[in-house]
């Protein structure tokens, strides 16, 4: 047989290279056009399990603290303090169904990222929930911390080289080598870092990433106010949130955040010093990320923001704002988020402004959108909330309620905004949107709709799993619904904090709105069967702001 196979290919070289190459393309054409997909749940490893103890698969334990990671600490904490039997399973090479640390075990069922295993926890072991809308304000709050300060503590964690010392020394390194790895290391899992890091929250020049870090902890600060914890006396799910974030970069190295938390936040050292008082030896975790090998050229590069762009009009009004943003479709004003999250910002608080429709304009950050004022580029919009509410002096709500303001903001851009672009890239109706804008005869966007709906799925697919992870459709369901109970459970009144339109309302907005509208979809649909009271929230905000701009 192999011989027939070897003649045949010597007697014909030119058939079997051009049969082999069109298997090759054949292959390459499938595996372009499949749509990315969660990979199933891998094989218990605990077949001799007990029922009911939670086997958790981290990072292996550091000298001078339990783990790097906070989303294994967060999960260690919450068994801890709500009394569940555990096991701690060290691996350095096992990884969840997303390729990740922490998974768990329980009853033959493996459980991956942090978040659902907090909500199968709580199912599971009758963990008792907040009054409502504490659980609203804790689950926001639960957000911020896992889904922006988090990437906000890694850059500044990965920036210092005892991050790298300490990855080296687990690893087992020569101590004379470590020295020589550590720029490499920088390169390859520094750049990794931050990469994701921008990918969630966008990129920042470093005062920026500052003010931005100081903002989020003076939420927490608010909210703790002179409380034991930050509701009450008893630990909760976000308190183990919290505490892990900040316990992974302040116990372990001596850097930026040890210095601004030591000298601006003291109350919320004396809360983890709390936390460290009960439930004893906590555990954090070190990134093992997989070592990236870069060319020559750019090994010693260090990442950095991009310079900020020459303003694109320089004829202007003293005082009003540029808003540079996608084009306008039929049925919605925008189809970003963060767009329709700003116009209805500058609407609510009467800002002069000019919109500015570009396809091709974009800000320092390669994002829209981005605002000029008084000649100043401001890229991002939560930096462009940020300076238009100092420069127009829009006014803040009482210290506790802007801080559940902003934690409601964190928790629509940062998670839920995830979870919404996988229902609108799943839907035919998202693409008949976008192509309804790109110029070009018809015939030819037939054409490339599959092309632009795999190249979009596969970004989707990317960014969501490395800012949020990556879910089955019934677990993004799951989470979704806990983020749309929280902000259900915030309205109380017209809008979220009574009758006054407030930031937090254009963020949640933003969201939903952009969503909901264009097109039916499965987010419609959840919201439609099961929170009328946030859909008749936005026909008020509607009504108030956009009276002649949404058709239905």
């Amino acid at each position: 047989m192999f011989d027939e196979a070897k003649a045949f290919v010597l007697s014909r070289p030119l058939t079997f290279l051009a049969s082999a190459g069109a298997v090759y393309v054949a292959f390459k054409i499938k595996k372009f056009f499949t749509l990315p997909s969660i990979k199933p749940k891998p094989g218990i490893h605990k077949f001799d399990y007990k029922p009911d103890t939670v086997y958790i698969y981290q990072f292996r334990r550091l000298k001078n603290c339990p783990n790097m990671s906070p989303f294994c600490m967060k999960i260690e904490i919450i068994c801890r303090v709500y009394g569940i039997n555990y096991e701690v399973i060290e691996n350095a090479k096992l990884r969840s169904r997303n390729g990740t640390l922490p998974f768990i075990e329980l009853n033959g069922e493996h459980i991956s990222d942090s978040d659902l295993i907090e909500i199968r926890l709580r199912q599971h072991f009758k963990i008792p929930s907040l009054p409502s809308e504490q659980e609203a304000h804790a689950t926001a709050l639960t957000r911020m911390a896992d889904n922006h300060l988090f990437h906000i503590l890694m850059r500044y964690h990965c920036a210092d080289n005892i991050f790298y010392k300490t990855f080296l020394e687990l690893l087992d390194f020569n101590p004379y080598i470590i020295p020589l790895a550590i720029p490499f290391m920088k390169q390859t899992i520094g750049g990794q870092i931050y990469k994701n890091s921008t990918s969630a929250i966008g990129d920042f020049e470093p005062e920026e990433l500052d003010e931005l870090l100081h903002r989020d902890l003076k939420v927490f600060e608010t909210v703790l106010e002179d409380k034991k914890f930050l509701f009450g006396d008893q630990i909760t799910p976000v308190d183990a949130a919290f505490f892990s974030q900040l316990a992974a970069v302040y116990y372990p190295f001596h850097t930026h955040i040890t210095e601004v938390l030591e000298k601006d936040f003291p109350k919320i050292l004396e809360f983890c010093a709390m936390i460290l008082e009960i439930i004893a030896i906590i555990i954090i975790v070190l990134y093992l990320l997989k070592l990236i090998f870069w060319i020559f050229k750019t090994f010693f590069t260090t990442p950095s923001v991009p310079s900020t762009p020459k303003i694109h009009k320089p004829d202007f009004q003293k005082d009003v704002a540029y808003l540079y943003q996608f084009p306008r479709t039929n049925t919605v004003p925008n189809l970003s988020s963060y767009c329709l999250k700003i116009e209805t910002f500058l609407r609510a608080f009467k800002i002069p402004h000019e919109i500015i429709e570009t396809p091709s304009l974009r800000s320092r950050n390669g994002t829209l959108p981005f605002v000029e004022l008084n000649g100043e580029h401001i890229p991002d919009s939560d930096l462009i909330e940020t300076k238009l509410r100092e420069h127009f002096h829009v006014p803040n709500l009482a210290p506790e309620l802007e801080a559940q303001a902003t934690a409601i903001s964190r928790l629509v851009d940062n998670h839920l905004l995830g979870l919404i672009v996988k229902y609108k890239a799943s839907e035919e109706g998202w693409y008949d949107a976008l192509l309804r804008g790109v110029p070009g005869p018809n015939f030819l966007k037939t054409i490339l709709r599959p092309i632009i709906k795999k190249l979009f799925m596969s970004k989707v697919h990317a960014r969501v799993g490395l800012s949020i992870g990556s879910f089955t459709e019934e677990e993004t369901e799951l989470l979704c619904h806990k983020d749309l109970v929280a902000v259900q459970n915030s309205i109380r009144g017209k809008f979220l904090f009574g009758d006054k339109i407030t930031s937090a309302d254009c963020a949640v907005f933003g969201e939903v709105a952009s969503a909901y509208y264009p097109f039916p979809n499965k987010f419609q649909r959840i919201i439609d069967s099961h929170y009328p009271k946030i859909r008749e929230y936005c026909d008020r905000i509607i009504a108030e702001l956009w009276a002649e701009d949404f058709t239905k």
